[in-house]
């Protein structure tokens, strides 16, 4: 993930996690801004051909 200063004004935590193997594809995403309010993002997906997935890394 790029760091981008501006965050730091914002959030008080943040990070993300990614894992794959060769047909799913998850992320995570976990935001606290500096008033204690907390979310917590997960996406899981499946199913995904291998050419898919490759076209994704690239953007």
């Amino acid at each position: 993930m790029k760091v981008n200063v501006s965050n730091q004004e914002i959030y008080a935590h943040l990070g993300m996690k990614g894992g794959s193997t060769a047909f799913v594809v998850n992320q995570a995403l976990y935001v606290e801004n500096h008033d204690g309010r907390k979310m917590e993002l997960i996406i899981f997906t499946e199913g995904f051909p291998l050419l898919s997935k490759s076209k994704w890394k690239k953007t």
